[in-house]
């Protein structure tokens, strides 16, 4: 499980530092360009699996991220911004393969739209399985 919260802890760094959804959030929201900004930008587990293979662990795990906005153009704008941040995130690791990105926007409510970016990730855990 330490690569899953090792995935999670760099992936959430990862959406933190990225200049562009910085700035694109806090034009948005109308505040300083600050990682106060990131809330608006939801990243949790949905679930995760064990996978069996000779001698390693690895996990499949689904990947939500979602977004808030008053308009559908800047619920367009952060939704290619974070689906482009996490595409470049898994593009150089090792550990993590992308295997699906899928996203979507809703219209929730007359001046609500939400994004939900899926992605679908197996971590190959370092560690050994026991022995029997």
């Amino acid at each position: 499980m330490t690569g899953i919260k090792r995935l999670y802890s760099a992936l959430v760094e990862h959406l933190r530092s990225d200049v562009i959804l910085k700035d694109l959030l806090s034009d948005i929201y109308e505040q300083a360009p600050t990682n106060a900004s990131l809330p608006y930008v939801y990243l949790h587990f949905r679930y995760i699996e064990e996978i069996c293979t000779f001698d390693r662990l690895t996990y499949r795990a689904m990947i939500m991220c979602c977004s808030l906005s008053n308009s559908l153009e800047e619920v367009m704008h952060i939704t290619e911004q974070v689906r482009s941040i996490c595409m470049a995130f898994f593009s150089d690791k090792e550990k993590y393969v992308l295997s699906d990105i899928r996203y979507r926007i809703a219209h929730l409510s007359q001046n609500v739209f939400q994004s939900n970016i899926d992605l679908e990730v197996l971590i190959s855990d370092s560690s050994e399985l026991p022995r029997e």
